[in-house]
């Protein structure tokens, strides 16, 4: 009688964290002292790493040693964004039971934006981040966590929550990306050369070369509470949420 062989996930596990940090392979092995070849090796499952390096990549980034050899991750398990069921708010937030597939793209991804910025030219998938629908329209989830960004003095923004726009409109809160510049700020005018008035500051700046807007719909930003899950996080923002709408 043959008995089925139960494989791990790690090997599809390691392609998928790769992804959604946006590491290759060669960026992934010198993290834990692993040759690129071998790194291939795993995801194309021809070989696994030893239990150590596994234990390695999962405290590298926070994932429970069963989630990684058992589970199939998801893009919220890697970035630790979690979903309340209970979550319910006065402020018109949304209905948590509603989910949105939003394009994420990390850090990792905008530190790198020329190949960013060629990937969504070329409409190539980026993994998907689930999130309430609570800003009509969105489709991308920007994980901005630790970025120095002109126009968030003081914000310490954990990420923002967009839509793909080909033109703004004045007052509106955009996120801009050309090769060599990010910035978040009210749109003053102009198109591929525009002018924005920075939110932290109110400084009113040009950027040239700008190849794709964004009009934020929501920002998120608690430094006070690193650890709380995304739904409080959520309902503590709304007021501010509203003050900025309010503005525009």
């Amino acid at each position: 009688m043959k008995h089925a062989v139960r494989m791990s996930k790690i090997g599809s596990n390691i392609r998928k964290i790769r992804s959604v940090k946006g590491l290759s392979q060669a960026a992934f092995a010198d993290l834990f002292g692993l040759s690129r070849a071998s790194v291939g090796a795993y995801e194309e499952g021809r070989a696994e790493p030893k239990f150590d390096v596994v234990i390695e990549i999962a405290n590298y980034f926070s994932i429970s040693l069963g989630d990684i050899f058992t589970q199939d991750l998801t893009v919220n398990q890697l970035t630790n964004f979690k979903l309340s069921n209970q979550r319910r708010s006065e402020g018109g937030v949304g209905d948590p039971d509603t989910l949105l597939a939003l394009d994420y793209i990390s850090g990792e991804m905008l530190m790198n934006r020329a190949k960013m910025l060629e990937q969504l030219k070329d409409k190539t998938p980026f993994s998907k981040v689930s999130f309430p629908n609570i800003t009509t329209g969105a489709d991308k989830f920007f994980d901005v966590k630790g970025l120095l960004i002109p126009g968030t003095k003081n914000l310490q923004l954990e990420a923002l929550i967009c839509t793909t726009v080909k033109k703004a409109t004045k007052g509106e809160i955009i996120w801009a990306l050309s090769p060599d510049d990010m910035a978040l700020g009210e749109f003053v005018s102009g198109s591929s050369k525009l002018t924005l008035k920075l939110l932290g500051t109110g400084e009113l700046v040009e950027y040239k070369g700008i190849q794709k807007l964004f009009r934020v719909g929501l920002l998120i930003s608690l430094p006070q509470k690193p650890s709380s899950s995304l739904a409080d996080r959520l309902m503590e923002m709304d007021e501010r949420i509203r003050n900025l709408e309010g503005n525009a």
